[in-house]
Formats: C-alpha cells, sequence, structure tokens
C-alpha cells in the first residue's frame, strides 16, 4: 500500500507468476482466458459481477498464464480522490517505459488545467510505453468522481494494439465504454460467464476431493 493512498498497487514482470502454487479447489477458466490472450486487438476487458463471483480470480488465473509485463492498481473508497488516482495512473504507467514529468506534475494541478490537459496526456502516456502491457484496474466501482472516470476514458482511448486494460467491477460497464464496444475493441465478461459450468463445477469438487456422482 502506498503510504496516504486508497490504492493497492501490485507489479508484476515477464515471467512472474503472482499465483503461489495450486490452490485447492482453483478450476483454470480457460475457455475465459483463452479470448483474452488470442484477441490481443480487443485492447479492453470488462469484468462485472457482484462480490465473490471470481473477477478478481480470472485476473490472477490472466497474470499466471500471460507473459507481458503487468500493472494492478486496487482501489478503495477510503480517500480516492482525483489527484491520488491521477497520479497512480501515471506511476504506473511510467513504470513502463520512459518517465512523463510533464504528464506527472498535469496531475496534480488545480482546474481547469487538470481536466483539460490530463487526459489527452494521459492517453498519450497510455500509448507510447516500451513494450507491450497489461493494467488492471480493480473494483472500478468505487470511483464516484466524474474526472476519475474522464481520466480513464482517455487512457482506455490512448492503449495501443497489443497491450490491454482489464476493469474489474461490480457494477455494469460505464457508458464511455460504448464507442470501445461500438468498434469491437472491448471483450465483457458479466455474471453469467464467470459462473461455473457443469464441467467447470465437476473439476471444481475433484479439487476439493469430492466426488460427483452421474
Amino acid at each position: 500500500m502506498i503510504q496516504g493512498t486508497p490504492l493497492e498497487v501490485t507489479t508484476h514482470g515477464p515471467g512472474v507468476n503472482p499465483i503461489a502454487g495450486e490452490q485447492l479447489g482453483l478450476v483454470m477458466r480457460d475457455r475465459l482466458l483463452e479470448p483474452l490472450m488470442v484477441n490481443r486487438e480487443q485492447t479492453i476487458a470488462f469484468v462485472s459481477g457482484p462480490a465473490g463471483a471470481g473477477k478478481s480470480t480470472l485476473a490472477r488465473q490472466w497474470a499466471a498464464v500471460d507473459p507481458r509485463p503487468r500493472r494492478t492498481v486496487s482501489l478503495t473508497p477510503a480517500l480516492a480522490d482525483r489527484s491520488t488516482f491521477a497520479r497512480t495512473l501515471v506511476w504506473q504507467l511510467e513504470s513502463l517505459g520512459r518517465p512523463a514529468r510533464k504528464t506527472r506534475a498535469l496531475a496534480s494541478t488545480a482546474e481547469p488545467t487538470f481536466s483539460t490537459l490530463l487526459p489527452p496526456a494521459l492517453g498519450n502516456l497510455a500509448g507510447n510505453r516500451a513494450t507491450p502491457y497489461v493494467l488492471v484496474i480493480d473494483d472500478l466501482h468505487v470511483l464516484t468522481d466524474r474526472a476519475c472516470h474522464d481520466l480513464l476514458a482517455a487512457l482506455v482511448d490512448g492503449i495501443p494494439q497489443g497491450s490491454q486494460v482489464a476493469l474489474l467491477s461490480r457494477e455494469p460497464a460505464p457508458i464511455w465504454l460504448a464507442p470501445a464496444r461500438a468498434q469491437g475493441l472491448l471483450r465483457e465478461y458479466g455474471p453469467e460467464d464467470l459462473a461455473f459450468t457443469a464441467v467447470e463445477a465437476i473439476d471444481l469438487f475433484a479439487g476439493m476431493g469430492l466426488h460427483v456422482a452421474d
């Protein structure tokens, strides 16, 4: 946790597997992971569902099989102000390439500079990183500030082919994702997708040492 911020930030580089060992009863969600790995032209993944639906587990499994560097921002409600959020996004993107001092400075400016100059600068920063990457924003639903959503919309617009941003939320997709959906750039998973199929349920029980009768 960064001191004084509501954002938990984790970093995974190439070859780093954040899942330590086999977890009891864990079922790899191959049918959900394959489209994320294969359809790289879809630069945005939006995963929605209630608490416990498996959103974060899917993100961890994705990290375990994807060699691209990954940055994860897990949001919490306390003190989630726009400046903190902006500085964290800039910091995460900077860690993937060259420093961006001007953009970093904009993240601490007042209005109207913050809302007029920072979003396009953040989009440019997202698009000029040194290597393809995955950026995960977990618990998106806790963001209520319109300015924070404007920043994310600009960042999403700047994601280049080969990189992806994953948005995890308990709420439906925000309206600013509509253009990406219309352009075929958005991969969406809802509660019905996260629910186990019959085969996955059997695998889950088997992993727990339980036998399901025919």
